[in-house]
């Protein structure tokens, strides 16, 4: 046995068909039939430990391949949460009031014609406005 395809039809060969959905899951779970096979005398000692070395391996294997998924995992959720928190700090930066220099006090009537303009944008406090 050379793959871990030839270990499932070796299994298969028993009845034994192995499907959790996790390969890592199904990697253990057909070490525990394969060994259940071999200590009741129905497969050779080579045949077993080849079958071993075929499941060692795979599943050194899988480990490798989701420790290596995490890591993209994780990078992922670091570059996500700085584009978040730029995006908030940013907003904060709109938050703080604008310099005396880039503000104009104008009348209500100037205010109005400036704002139908679109030159103009309003500051103020909601509560400010007058009812």
């Amino acid at each position: 046995m050379k793959t871990l395809y030839d270990v499932q039809q070796f299994l298969k060969k028993f009845g034994i068909i192995i499907y959790v959905g996790k390969r890592l899951y199904d990697i253990e779970l057909m070490k525990i039939e394969l060994k259940r096979i071999y200590d009741a005398g129905l497969m050779e000692k080579l045949d077993y430990l080849e079958a071993e070395a075929v499941l060692r391996r795979e599943h050194a294997q899988e480990l490798r391949y989701l420790e290596e998924e995490k890591e993209k995992v994780s990078l992922i959720n670091v570059l996500v949460w700085l584009i978040v928190f730029s995006d908030v700090w940013l907003d904060g930066l709109q938050l703080l009031p604008y310099p005396s220099s880039l503000q104009k006090i104008v009348d209500n009537a100037e205010f109005e014609e400036l704002i139908r303009k679109g030159q103009l944008v309003d500051l103020r406090d909601p509560n400010e406005f007058p009812r």
